[in-house]
């Protein structure tokens, strides 16, 4: 009946849906095992790339502790030679009665290959030696004859040393303006901080700054006239008060030193930074300073050759470099300022130079002999009834 068939046909329909159930639920498990592989695999690329990482690792490390013995093997080789030379130096340093004595008729001096050493190589000579203590006179006399004998003396102390380009990376002639300006804001905010640090040493040593006023206000004042502060403290603690306040004070004398020889070092690196700062600017001045004092000092000398230009060349530049050198230490000594001090030269040379362009551009006669000449025969003419009057009266 169709009822009938309505049924078989639901019962067939339950029955696919429940091997699409089977087959979904095979494909999941296939997808999970599938996704279990591929992240397996990911991980053995990732453990694999790991140990290639170490392995390459390994190896450098391979080469490193090879280099490392190689250096270590010559360090070794070389400590030995220097071990056999002050067994040698030893054994000839002994003899409290004389040095050993070495005579040849020649010999050829020379440096190593490693420039370590001197080398004596002495050729058909004889060597002295005397062994025994200086009291005894049983000593023992040894005279070894040899055709060729080398004599080493260790030089490595004198060999010249590099010294490393960072030591003075932070020296103040080494930095640039912008380094410079960093360095002292810095210094300068350190110096700052100079009296908060000796105020808390002060307030430490000091515990009763804490208090106000109204902690005293409120203790009984004796009415009685005291002559001296020993009256107000009892004998039983007198000696621990005095021990009390000698430590305190000595406590606030250390204090107040190492913070003054700290901030005076501090002041010292600041003004040795401004001094630096202040110097490549002047010296750049200077270079067109001493331009205008040269180029009008060849205009206007016209006679003398090359001394006379030469000359007064030569005192126009000690003239600046001495008034460098004072600037300078006038300026690290807290003289002047540091600006005064570092310009100095330039201050007092500027106004020369400005002079000698002056005289350059309207051809003066400021170093002529003749000039000058005949200006003092002027002065004598005009001077000579002045002292034939004079002469009159004597």
């Amino acid at each position: 009946t169709i009822r009938q068939a309505h049924y078989a046909s639901g019962d067939h329909v339950n029955q696919a849906q429940g091997k699409l159930y089977e087959a979904s639920a095979e494909v999941g498990r296939l997808e999970a095992e599938i996704r279990f592989v591929v992240d397996g695999r990911i991980r053995v690329e990732q453990r694999l790339a790991q140990l290639k990482e170490q392995t390459a690792q390994w190896a450098t490390r391979k080469e490193d502790a090879a280099l490392e013995t190689e250096s270590l093997s010559a360090q070794a080789i070389e400590a030995e030679e220097k071990s056999e030379l002050l067994a040698a130096q030893t054994e000839e340093q002994q003899s409290q009665l004389q040095d050993n004595c070495i005579v040849a008729e020649k010999g050829i001096m020379k440096i190593t290959a490693d420039k370590k050493f001197l080398e004596f190589t002495l050729q058909n000579g004889y060597r002295y030696q005397e062994r025994g203590n200086m009291g005894d006179t049983s000593t023992e006399f040894i005279r070894l004859g040899f055709k060729e004998y080398k004599k080493l003396f260790d030089v490595s102390s004198l060999k010249m040393n590099k010294t490393s380009d960072t030591t003075f990376r932070n020296d103040s002639k080494m930095l640039s303006i912008r380094q410079l300006n960093r360095n002292i804001d810095s210094l300068q905010k350190v110096s700052d901080s100079f009296s908060k640090k000796l105020k808390r040493e002060v307030t430490y040593q000091l515990k009763n700054i804490g208090y106000t006023d109204s902690a005293f206000n409120k203790a009984a004042l004796p009415q009685k006239k005291i002559k001296s502060v020993n009256d107000f403290i009892p004998d039983s603690v007198a000696l621990r008060v005095f021990e009390s306040a000698i430590n305190i004070t000595n406590g606030l004398k250390t204090a107040y030193q190492f913070t003054g020889s700290d901030w005076q070092n501090k002041k010292q690196d600041t003004r040795q930074g401004e001094i630096e700062w202040h110097r490549k600017f002047a010296l750049s001045m200077s270079c067109l300073v001493l331009f205008f004092i040269g180029a009008p000092l060849g205009s206007i000398i016209r006679k003398g050759g090359l001394g006379m230009p030469l000359v007064i060349a030569i005192i126009f530049f000690i003239i600046f470099h001495l008034l460098n050198i004072f600037g300078e230490k006038f300026a690290k000594e807290g003289i002047t300022s540091v600006w005064f001090g570092m310009w100095l030269s330039v201050i007092v040379l500027v106004p020369v130079g400005a002079f000698l362009t002056y005289k350059a551009m309207h051809d003066s006669q400021l170093f002529n002999k003749e000039f000058y000449n005949r200006s003092f025969k002027k002065i004598r003419q005009l001077s000579q009834p002045l002292v034939n009057r004079l002469r009159r009266k004597q």
